[in-house]
């Protein structure tokens, strides 16, 4: 079911994959997903419950 909502898959706190798809009950219970801002990116870091968007990362243009 699709929502407004996005969730980020992280590992080692970095967003490895994003969707707008509730994960719950849907991918292997050891992935951690959080929900997370639409404008959240691969690459942020997830720290103490923020996202942060790394300096150094050209970040290319998201389709509309």
């Amino acid at each position: 079911m699709k929502t407004e909502n996005s969730w980020a898959r992280l590992e080692n706190n970095v967003v490895t994959e994003l969707t707008d798809t509730n994960p719950d009950g849907r991918f292997h219970p050891l992935l951690i997903w959080v929900k997370c801002p639409t404008d959240t990116r691969t690459g942020c870091i997830y720290e103490n419950g923020k996202f942060i968007q790394p300096d150094d990362i050209n970040w290319p243009e998201q389709p509309k």
